[in-house]
């Protein structure tokens, strides 16, 4: 008992804490792996970050430089043809010189769809296209004059002075001025496209007109005219669109060709093409003249495909499988892509160029290796986890059987104890008689009846301590393996009437029925007699010490039954008693095991392990069956082989 315990000790000190040790320090090396890679991925992306920026900004100032280029070279077309062609023939030419100059790489930055041109007085009325001005005859109103000469301001703040901030207090004072609530609806219309115009971000574009369609009815916006439909292409509210078309306001509004394009191509197919922001640049021309360029399009991710294409990628390819992505809006310096431990492991950094017009560029970089890195990180934890889990589970294991062991052994020493306290028992108990009547034998008074009677008693208590010897002889043989079995064919039915001889006499004294019926035929067993007789005396002895009372209130019933069954003989042995607790059932045939119910009753608990033993050792089995009504005790032998007489024939 001291022993396993220290083993247990020692087994807790010596195996769990350094395998807990052990494990801690795998899973630092797994972290300190994951620490250097994520340093390692992130030190990459600095580098490429650094130089993404310093050439995104060159390309910036190459497309600012590429913009005055392309702006200059429209306005010499237009002060060179003006004079002598068709007014739209020069601009139509002026716009294919935009889209078809500039500097190589960022062509694409410039489409022909997203060009409008537009020729203006010094007092920011639309000359050419005509059919920009607004038609004169609409024009007479106070109103009207008024919106242009706000118009003119907010431009001359904008463009002029280059004062995004002067041209939206223009319509600020306008609307805290305004007579009726449609002025401020048409004011609230203008100062959001003085806003887009002045580099306003795309997106933010949807959002703001939702509000205005929440604030002010449409009938009222769409008293701004040209103005609101912009905004609603911009916006691509194709279901406001709609509406304005099936109502007549829409062919009504002064567009241009192209825009009514763009319109088509948007309720065609529910996307407006092109989208994206405005961006509006001047030159001068002369007599007071200005050439007014208005460019529509998804320029940022222009400019980083633009890039992606570009020099780049081959200034890239030495740190790792980087690529380019656009269309983020202001993402944070890393991105992570998953959280594998306690870090993060970067896969992309967002970086954002500023540009002199319209919204900062942003430009992400991706890192290919961050998967991969995730994956290998994952698995080296997870063999880390399983390893110090396998260990930790082996080290359970072993403390765990320690424990069963130590448990065991503390039940087969209180076994041991109550063993030899009823052996102790059982052996004084007859000793005390034989010794006691064996002085009243000695008497010489003493009639010959009562001589006779000691003498019955004196043999009773002898046979009884005899079988208790024999009972722990053969048990402690089996243990050993040293009791020798010799099988011969035994008749199974006379073995049984010579068990229950001793139990008659009993059975009648105690008001027991004692039932044996007739085999049908004569039935062999190939076993021991000796043991044969030792099992049939045990369950015998047992049905009647505890089959009583009847569970039934009736007669105490003892059945012993035999019969074949699938090449074996069986031996039933029955009782109607209380029968046998439910928790006492999977100890039955354990040794040294006494049920409640035995009390003080003679016994030694090796009864049923022994029969057991003596049955499989003979190659049968006993097993415990509880039926409805009956408690049954089924004994199984191996059958004799048939023997064959000398007149029996043989076929070959």
């Amino acid at each position: 008992m001291r022993s396993l315990r220290a083993l247990n000790g020692l087994l807790l000190l010596f195996v769990l804490v350094p395998a807990g040790v052990l494990g801690w320090l795998g899973l630092k090396a797994a972290d300190g792996y994951e620490a250097e890679m994520a340093g390692y991925l992130r030190r990459e992306l600095d580098t490429a970050g650094l130089l993404v920026k310093r050439m995104g900004q060159e390309a910036v100032v190459e497309e600012g430089a590429d913009a005055k280029e392309r702006l200059a070279a429209a306005a010499a077309y237009v002060e060179a043809r003006l004079p002598f062609d068709k007014p739209l023939a020069v601009l139509a030419g002026a716009k294919r010189v935009l889209a078809t100059a500039g500097l190589p790489g960022l062509h694409a930055l410039w489409r022909e769809d997203g060009l409008e041109l537009a020729v203006a007085d010094a007092s920011g009325v639309f000359v050419v296209p005509l059919e920009l001005k607004d038609d004169a005859e609409r024009r007479t109103s106070d109103r009207d004059r008024l919106l242009e000469d706000l118009r003119r301001d907010a431009d001359a703040a904008l463009f002029g002075r280059d004062d995004p901030a002067a041209a939206a207090a223009v319509w600020v004072g306008a609307a805290e001025r305004a007579p009726d609530e449609a002025f401020r609806a048409q004011v609230a219309v203008e100062a959001l496209w003085t806003s887009v115009r002045a580099g306003r971000a795309p997106g933010v574009v949807q959002p703001a007109v939702a509000r205005l369609l929440e604030t002010w009815p449409e009938a009222l916006l769409a008293a701004a005219g040209r103005t609101w439909v912009r905004l609603l292409v911009l916006a691509a509210d194709r279901q406001v669109l709609e509406r304005l078309s099936a109502s007549g306001r829409l062919a009504e509004t002064a567009l241009t060709r192209e825009e009514r394009a763009q319109i088509a191509r948007l309720l065609r197919s529910g996307k407006a093409s092109p989208g994206g922001a405005s961006r509006e640049l001047m030159a001068a021309l002369p007599h007071g003249l200005s050439l007014r360029v208005v460019r529509t399009g998804p320029t940022a991710p222009a400019l980083v495909a633009s890039l992606a294409h570009g020099p780049i990628p081959r200034a890239l390819r030495d740190l790792g499988p980087i690529t380019l992505e656009a269309g983020r809006p202001a993402p944070a310096p890393y991105l992570a892509s998953g959280r594998v431990g306690p870090l993060e492991i970067p896969s992309t950094l967002g970086i954002e160029v500023p540009r002199p017009l319209g919204e900062p560029l942003t430009i992400t970089l991706r890192h290919g290796g961050a998967a991969s890195l995730e994956r290998d990180v994952a698995r080296r934890k997870a063999w880390a986890a399983v390893a110090v889990g396998a260990m930790l589970a082996v080290v359970l294991l072993g403390l765990l059987l320690t424990r069963r062991a130590v448990r065991r052994e503390q039940e087969a020493v209180r076994l041991r104890d109550e063993f030899l306290a009823n052996v102790s028992h059982e052996l004084r108990t007859p000793l005390t008689s034989v010794s006691l009547y064996a002085d009243l034998l000695a008497r010489p008074d003493l009639t010959p009846e009562k001589r006779r009677a000691h003498l019955e008693v004196v043999q009773a208590e002898s046979a009884r301590l005899s079988a208790l010897v024999e009972d722990l002889l053969d048990f402690s043989a089996l243990e050993r393996g040293a009791r020798r079995l010799e099988p011969e064919p035994v008749e199974v039915g006379a073995a049984v009437e010579r068990a229950l001889a001793p139990y008659r006499v009993l059975a009648e004294r105690q008001g027991v029925h004692l039932a044996a019926p007739p085999a049908p035929r004569v039935m062999e067993a190939l076993v021991d007699a000796q043991a044969l007789a030792r099992i049939l005396a045990n369950l015998v002895g047992n049905a009647f010490k505890h089959g009583t009372p009847a569970r039934d209130g009736g007669t105490p019933t003892v059945c012993v039954l035999v019969q074949s069954r699938a090449g074996h003989t069986e031996v039933e042995v029955r009782d109607n008693g209380p029968g046998i607790p439910q928790d006492e059932r999977p100890h039955l045939f354990e040794r040294f095991q006494r049920g409640r119910a035995a009390g003080r009753r003679p016994g030694t608990g090796l009864g049923l392990s022994l029969s057991r033993s003596l049955a499989r050792a003979m190659g049968g089995d006993l097993i415990y069956v509880e039926e409805a009504h009956e408690t049954v005790f089924r004994l199984t032998l191996p059958s004799a082989p048939a023997t064959i007489g000398a007149g029996d024939e043989v076929e070959a």
